[in-house]
């Protein structure tokens, strides 16, 4: 795997930054879900699905509720967490995927040409949250979740990088092995 350039001169953020951009994320989200105005939240992913090819997968490390429940479980005393299961292998066979993700864009369909207003992604979030108590959450986030596999496709395009001075150059990345 190659190893990322670095500006000799970047500094790491400081440990409390990821954490409040996370935080910010989860009370937009929480309060879009309030107010009803979940639509917006589509400007959220469509940014972090622009920003893919240039910053990886940020969506899902900064802004996915998901990921942002997995974190705040984490803060539960061990008696209060629930137990994690080993992932049946079935669950991530390539044919399960292709099921799961027909059977979503058969009920987008369908709620499209029905006229039918529902909370698909408030759906699919609830089901990624349950399915990341009871099984690692890879289970979900490489393999179930409609916008992870939208971000892999994009963090997968090579890296436009910025290099000192303003010049443009492309650093490739490795992708992962094939199965």
């Amino acid at each position: 795997m190659a190893s990322r350039e670095k500006h000799p001169d970047a500094r790491p953020l400081p440990r409390w930054v990821l954490p409040m951009v996370e935080a910010a994320f989860f009370g937009l989200f929480i309060t879009l879900h309030l107010v009803g105005s979940t639509r917006i939240w589509l400007f959220v992913l469509i940014a972090g699905f622009i920003a893919s090819p240039f910053l990886g997968r940020i969506y899902c490390r900064t802004a996915c509720p998901v990921n942002a429940c997995n974190r705040l479980f984490a803060f539960l005393p061990r008696g209060l967490r629930s137990r994690r299961w080993n992932a049946p292998a079935w669950l991530s066979h390539p044919l399960v995927r292709a099921a799961w993700y027909v059977i979503l864009f058969a009920t987008l369909a369908t709620a499209v040409v029905l006229r039918v207003r529902f909370h698909l992604f408030t759906i699919v979030t609830v089901m990624g949250i349950l399915l990341c108590r009871a099984f690692p959450a890879a289970v979900w986030c490489n393999g179930l979740c409609p916008w992870g596999v939208l971000f892999q496709c994009g963090s997968r395009i090579p890296k436009l990088r910025w290099k000192r001075g303003g010049e443009r150059r492309h650093v490739r990345q490795s992708v992962a092995a094939p199965r």
